[in-house]
């Protein structure tokens, strides 16, 4: 890269840090959701229209000599997972969910390894039909606890190997032991603490009801640091979900996602944040922070 699109990169990535710090200080934008960006739909269209980021230098340029301080720290991240979810009655339908989060990293062990702390903020599913309309409930994400897992960087080559993360239920094998289904299994957590079995999701439209589940998340993210303030790549994904209950029957066989087929379709996104943010920072400036 020669020395005048290095500094037009960097004069782009100091508006962009001005433009946060006007949004952290409340100023008064006209969308009215403390981001100087415009308000569309969906709610993080730069995620959802913009495909793969930017993977940087072609792989035969090497890895940029990046030091573990790059990337430690407080970083806003979103992960989007695209792909076919079953519903009842319509069949397989092209589904989106991003997961909104609070990403702390802070030096591994060893040279070259982080420990990554993960608070999901918000869980958003959007769908190209919205006939069955999946709602995850403020009450379900507050009852997540952050999950911490590990991850390795050489240079600006970022990869956090598979883990596997298991929601409202203890399982002695969490890779492989089958969900139970049966809300009165003893492996299964009310972990919302609202008198049903697992975490409670409410479905509107064709069908209303809630419904009790629990999880299994297995992700990979590998990626690349421009070097600046992003931390952008590839999201490797497997969900699973069991309906422990419901109040209407038709909900019982529950709506399994999965992978589309295509290896690039799931991303992650991360933004560096120069200041202490919380949840509601993130999630009010997820557009301007995750678009690309």
């Amino acid at each position: 890269m020669d020395r005048d699109a290095q500094r037009r990169g960097r004069a782009v990535r100091a508006l962009f840090a001005a433009a946060l710090a006007l949004a952290g200080c409340g100023a008064e934008l006209a969308d009215g959701r403390g981001g100087d960006f415009v308000a569309v739909e969906p709610s993080a269209p730069g995620v959802a229209d913009g495909g793969m980021p930017d993977a940087g230098p072609e792989p035969d340029a090497g890895p940029r000599m990046l030091s573990a301080e790059s990337y430690v720290g407080l970083w806003a991240h979103i992960q989007v997972q695209r792909g076919l979810a079953t519903l009842p009655v319509l069949g397989a339908e092209p589904t989106t969910t991003y997961g909104v989060m609070r990403m702390r990293v802070e030096r591994g062990a060893a040279d070259g390894e982080l420990s990554l702390t993960l608070r999901i903020c918000e869980v958003r599913i959007e769908r190209e039909r919205d006939v069955v309309v999946t709602e995850i409930p403020p009450s379900f994400v507050a009852a997540l606890e952050p999950v911490v897992r590990p991850a390795t960087f050489d240079g600006d080559r970022f990869e956090a190997p598979t883990f596997v993360e298991l929601r409202a239920v203890d399982l002695d094998a969490p890779a492989t032991d089958p969900l139970p289904t049966d809300g009165d299994d003893p492996r299964v957590i009310d972990l919302d603490g609202d008198g049903h079995p697992g975490l409670t999701a409410r479905v509107s439209g064709l069908l209303d009801g809630e419904v009790y589940l629990v999880q299994r998340s297995i992700t990979r993210l590998s990626g690349r640091h421009d070097g600046f303030g992003t931390l952008d790549g590839r999201l490797e994904w497997t969900a699973e979900e069991s309906v422990v209950g419901a109040d209407d029957p038709l909900l019982e066989d529950g709506a399994p996602f999965e992978p589309d087929g295509d290896p690039e379709a799931s991303v992650f996104r991360s933004t560096r944040l120069d200041a202490e943010r919380d949840c509601d920072w993130i999630v009010d400036n997820q557009d301007l922070l995750f678009s690309r």
